[in-house]
């Protein structure tokens, strides 16, 4: 079956008419129209966020679309090629940012364990602990301020 029918079936199974569905997703009832015939000449694939929510409302089970899609030849080649590539690259790189994100959190929480341990810095006034950092890294550098930041962090600036 393919993607539009389905979208045809789960429409209908609702009993909701196309301008219906076209408000409760945002979209105008032509693009319902085309979407219904997806896989056809006349037909119009849905922008994955519209799919997604085109599912929600009509209660369409995705792993079911992404399993009939598999099988129609023209929805797989719409799937691979339109949704999977520019989905696979968003995913990527919310996974980059993840691991960028956990790493900047063990480096700053390695930094405040050599602050608190390793630096002589009890009893230092926090202009002093600034300058200190400030005379470690190249001018510029953005890292004293988080430092300095991180290590005074519930205490008010002198």
């Amino acid at each position: 079956m393919s993607l539009g029918a389905m979208l045809k079936i789960g429409r209908e199974q609702r009993q909701l008419s196309r301008k219906q569905l076209a408000e409760l997703i945002g979209a105008n009832v032509n693009s319902i129209a085309k979407y219904e015939k997806a896989g056809e000449e006349n037909g119009q694939y849905p922008p994955l966020p519209v799919l997604a929510r085109l599912t929600s409302e009509l209660n369409l089970s995705p792993a079911r679309i992404f399993a009939e899609v598999a099988e129609n030849p023209k929805d797989k080649e719409k799937f691979l090629t339109g949704w999977l590539r520019p989905l696979s690259a968003i995913t990527t790189a919310f996974y980059s940012f993840e691991e960028i994100w956990a790493g900047m959190d063990a480096a700053l929480h390695e930094i405040r364990e050599d602050l608190t341990t390793k630096m002589p810095i009890t009893g230092m006034k926090r202009e002093e602990f600034r300058e200190l950092l400030n005379r470690s890294f190249p001018e510029k550098d953005s890292r004293p301020a988080i430092i300095e930041e991180f290590y005074f962090d519930d205490e008010k600036e002198d």
